[in-house]
């Protein structure tokens, strides 16, 4: 049985191929991605990233991971069809046509995690998500809400409350309604999880 980096290393050569073919040109405004000299260059939180036309890379020099590399492959493939435009409507992971199954290890990976670690801690994650470029977000009824750029196209809304006497530490993990355009299930709760390692790390 294989491995989850063996399959990601499978899917990678299933998908880079795919990019390879794409005339990102024709599709640079649907990706929001810039142009340069040699490629295409994006944000991935707090990382900048570079596609050569070849492969993708970390302009920091870091090591991407094999399941990131497949993010992004599956954010070129998926976002440069035709988009329909988001209504602005934010939502939960659960409600994505077919998440229910995956929604329980989505949370255990996700939420709950991010509110184990930072219960009584709210200072500190407010820093945490400092260093990794988040944008506030104007939400009063939240001790934190802040916007962080996954990708150029899929942002993700973060939402948290500390404990207090009465009731525990409560976070929410919110996307556009338009997600699914560019990224799929497994790929969306992929960049969640990433996001909840950089927190807590």
């Amino acid at each position: 049985m294989k491995n989850k980096h063996e399959q990601n290393d499978q899917n990678m050569d299933e998908y880079l191929p795919q990019v390879r073919k794409l005339n990102i040109d024709e599709v640079i405004d649907s990706l929001g991605v810039q142009k340069s000299s040699k490629g295409y260059r994006f944000d991935f939180f707090n990382r900048t990233i570079f596609y050569d036309h070849n492969d993708f890379v970390d302009l920091s020099g870091k090591k991407l991971l094999p399941a990131i590399k497949n993010v992004f492959c599956k954010y070129f493939l998926k976002g440069s069809q035709n988009q329909t435009k988001s209504s602005g409507k934010l939502v939960t992971f659960r409600e994505f046509s077919g998440a229910g199954p995956l929604f329980s290890r989505f949370t255990e990976n996700t939420s709950k995690t991010i509110e184990q670690t930072f219960s009584k801690r709210l200072e500190n994650l407010q820093k945490k998500c400092e260093v990794l470029y988040s944008m506030p977000v104007d939400e009063s009824s939240y001790d934190l809400s802040v916007r962080f750029k996954a990708l150029p196209k899929v942002p993700i809304i973060f939402q948290f409350n500390d404990a207090d006497e009465i009731l525990p530490a409560s976070s929410t993990l919110l996307f556009h309604d338009d997600a699914e355009n560019y990224l799929d299930l497994k790929s969306l709760a992929t960049i969640c999880t990433y996001l909840t390692g950089l927190l807590i790390q």
